[in-house]
């Protein structure tokens, strides 16, 4: 999560956080059986408590409706090569990390703490992530950095990221970089290419964000603000103003996932409507993408 974000409307939402709402992934089950050591009758009434607390510091849709319980990052066609990259001494960081889930996907798959860290602008919920995982003796609290990514000090000697600046060889953003329009999302990417990326063929950015059949500025569903919303042309046509701004080369994979609910609890599908417009058919049906950017050059 980062401060450039806008304030959230309607924050009541109550079709968000009813406890009907109330999701787990089988992976996410596992993990808070065998690592966490909860017990399996007590994860509903351990999540809700978690959930409702992080609620209160940010009212974000994915918050209420638990998606910190489905991560993501294990969706991601690449996730097998991520891990083994990782095994081998290469070094992780998630950006906009929120409770740092996929980072304990990461660690119940074998990944060694010594080469996973994540980044977000929120220290309570780095707090409520310990709280969610109980692994404070496995993962040592100096492996997330609290900060934005628009920190001009960021990666400065002595700077929030420290020696990580440069050294990070797979940076992972999901549900982050779809919170700008094109300016923002260029703006993060050219940051963390230049400044937090190892300067080698080989290094990855990879994520899960929302998109649209569509691409075009959208007013985003409940935040006071715009966000762009990319499809696999507009995706890869902004990488490729990035690699020319930057001189690099990035081979780009995308892949639509499927449509996303709107959180009432029924089927309907949730959408958003172009900036400017007040035109039924300018609103589009939100799909997640996966994707991976590997530099070539």
């Amino acid at each position: 999560m980062d401060e450039e974000v806008g304030p959230i409307s309607g924050v009541s939402r109550p079709e968000w956080t009813s406890e009907d709402q109330f999701y787990i992934s089988d992976k996410a089950k596992d993990l808070l059986v065998n690592y966490s050591g909860i017990l399996d009758t007590n994860i509903r009434s351990y999540s809700v408590a978690v959930r409702d607390k992080a609620w209160k510091i940010f009212p974000y849709r994915c918050i209420g409706t638990f998606r910190f319980l489905d991560f993501s990052l294990i969706r991601n066609p690449a996730y097998g090569e991520i891990l083994t990259r990782i095994k081998r001494g290469q070094k992780f960081l998630d950006i906009g990390c929120c409770l740092g889930s996929d980072i304990r996907a990461l660690l119940y798959d074998g990944a060694p703490a010594c080469n996973v860290f994540g980044l977000d602008i929120e220290a309570e919920f780095i707090n409520l992530g310990y709280d969610l995982f109980v692994d404070e003796e496995k993962l040592a609290r100096h492996h997330f950095r609290i900060t934005s990514i628009f920190d001009q000090t960021i990666t400065c000697p002595d700077g929030t990221l420290g020696d990580l600046a440069g050294n990070i060889d797979i940076a992972h953003c999901g549900a982050f970089l779809h919170l700008f329009e094109w300016d923002g999302q260029v703006r993060a990417i050219e940051k963390i290419i230049s400044e937090i990326l190892v300067q080698n063929p080989g290094c990855l950015l990879l994520g899960r964000q929302k998109g649209c059949k569509v691409p075009g500025t959208y007013n985003h569903s409940f935040r006071e603000q715009k966000s762009y919303g990319h499809n696999e042309t507009s995706f890869k046509a902004m990488w490729k103003e990035i690699g020319d701004r930057t001189g690099t080369d990035w081979k780009v994979d995308f892949t639509f996932e499927g449509d996303l609910i709107d959180g009432s609890g029924e089927s309907s599908r949730l959408v958003i409507l172009k900036s400017g417009s007040n035109t039924e058919g300018d609103r589009q049906v939100v799909q997640n993408f996966s994707f991976k950017a590997e530099r070539v050059k």
